[in-house]
């Protein structure tokens, strides 16, 4: 049986909070149709793919097999095209109030500078050309912004084992839970797990 850590991750800087599990209802045999799409991974990529599948009126649920936002900040910094995909799903606002925005950069050797980075910004720009924020805070805004979204079946505590069918009109996957192993079955699924998957 799957069981990610309840404590809260030790952080400096952010206050890491313990998502709730939800015990599957495909267990008690309450759900046994097949979903539009389940998207694998709770990271960046999976949320905003929900976020955008919920815009167009699409249904899906969304497996994550830890109860907390990432652990330490795979991304710390995000281009203006990435701040413009976050503005479609609805966060680039909390994300330009606390990040940090910068378009120049300094290299220094021994006290001597060796190179500067000046990237381009117009004042009609939407966007600087990057934004520092690290990642915890991104998907906590992310969860927020589903947590608002009827559309998106959020499932801490799921954990993708296998998938164990795959052809041209579905796809069934085998998740383990606290509560035991299921199986769900869609019509797509969204490989967004990371690049260990």
């Amino acid at each position: 049986m799957h069981t990610p850590s309840t404590a809260p991750r030790h952080s400096i800087y952010y206050e890491y909070k313990v998502y709730p599990y939800q015990h599957p209802p495909e267990l008690d045999g309450r759900q046994q149709h097949q979903h539009p799409v389940v998207i694998v991974g709770a990271g960046p990529v999976g949320m905003v793919a929900a976020l955008e599948l919920a815009k167009f009126g699409v249904t899906c649920v969304l497996l994550e097999s830890e109860r907390q936002v990432s652990l330490g900040s795979r991304a710390i910094c995000f281009t203006r095209r990435s701040m413009e995909i976050l503005q479609q799903a609805g966060v680039d606002k909390p994300l330009t109030a606390t990040g940090l925005p910068w378009r120049y950069g300094n290299s220094y050797y021994r006290g001597q500078r060796t190179f500067r980075l000046d990237m381009p910004y117009d004042a009609d720009d939407r966007f600087g050309p990057m934004l520092n924020h690290q990642q915890q805070y991104l998907e906590q805004f992310l969860v927020e912004a589903i947590q608002k979204q009827p559309l998106i079946d959020f499932r801490w505590g799921h954990r993708v084992v296998e998938i164990v069918r795959n052809d041209a009109k579905s796809a069934a996957l085998r998740v383990d839970t606290q509560d035991g192993p299921y199986e769900i079955q869609s019509d797509w699924v969204v490989a967004a797990d990371g690049a260990g998957s």
